[in-house]
């Protein structure tokens, strides 16, 4: 297992709560740069699966890879190499998008011109220059999806997205912006799976 050509690299994983197996080797391998949905039945794992990968727990057996990073002997590697947007978004309602934006660039380190410029090209990448300065409060449930995208993009971290941006898809922004391809994931049953194929 330590194809770099795969983006992420699951073999055996299990998972168990007490008595409550809630995986029983589980093995699925990603490719860099395709789009994967995990789906299924609530229970399932969805959530226990995206939680190992993204080193918020510790599976009780087999092996786990996140970009070439061992999901427990590598996590801050994992860390690193990952952004990940959940089934409800992690923008600040209280701040404008423009706000938001500038955040994420101020906290990857970016010269205040610089995360200023930032924060202008995502807002125009991601189709949302005309709400730029409105509370995120006020979006639509797509406008803060596409602002949770750029978000993840601002950070300067390979992402796992979703959706679809003024007729790019959010991994055609996120390559044109980073040089790094997405691995859009999501681990629920999503009534807007359509939308990403």
């Amino acid at each position: 297992m330590s194809n770099h050509s795969t983006a992420i690299e699951v073999a055996g994983m299990t998972k168990s709560y007490g008595d409550n197996t809630v995986l029983r080797g589980i093995d699925l391998t990603v490719p860099t740069g395709t789009v994967y949905a995990l789906l299924g039945p609530n229970g399932a794992g969805k959530t226990t699966v995206v939680r190992i990968l993204s080193t918020l727990m510790s599976a009780d057996g087999g092996e786990a890879r996140v970009a070439g990073f061992d999901v427990r002997r590598e996590p801050d590697g994992v860390r690193r190499s990952i952004g990940v947007t959940g089934q409800f978004s992690a923008i600040d309602e209280l701040l404008t998008g423009r706000e938001n934006l500038r955040l994420m660039a101020d906290l990857a380190h970016l010269p205040r011109a610089a995360a200023a410029a930032r924060a202008r090209e995502l807002l125009e990448r991601f189709g949302l220059t005309d709400a730029a300065d409105r509370r995120a409060a006020t979006y639509s449930g797509g406008m803060k999806r596409r602002l949770d995208g750029g978000r993840l993009v601002a950070e300067g971290t390979p992402a796992e997205l979703k959706s679809q941006a003024g007729g790019e898809t959010l991994d055609d922004v996120f390559l044109a912006l980073t040089g790094h391809p997405a691995t859009p994931e999501t681990d629920e049953n999503d009534p807007e799976l359509e939308e990403i194929r």
